[in-house]
């Protein structure tokens, strides 16, 4: 996996390459972390939007649905967003 790659011995860090909002939060269920990292957040969408990641309807549902799970769960969540030189 990425982090056997990248030589991270950390045994409580796991990594999950998903995209999808519905498969990242059956993870999170099955998993019971501590804390979340999502990176980036425009790459992750939800198949209840019709429209594609990276859109502005996409970015604000599934940062609702991490803030909804943040609080209710009582997890951190940190949303990661890039932005590149032209801004978008």
């Amino acid at each position: 996996m990425r982090g056997e790659r990248l030589r991270v011995d950390a045994p409580n860090l796991l990594l999950l390459p998903e995209t999808n909002l519905e498969n990242i939060f059956r993870e999170i269920e099955r998993l019971q972390p501590g804390a979340i990292i999502v990176d980036s957040i425009q790459t992750t969408f939800s198949s209840d939007i019709e429209s594609a990641p990276g859109s502005i309807s996409q970015i604000r549902e599934v940062a609702a649905q991490f803030l909804m799970l943040a609080k209710t769960r009582g997890i951190p969540v940190f949303l990661i967003g890039h932005v590149t030189k032209e801004g978008s």
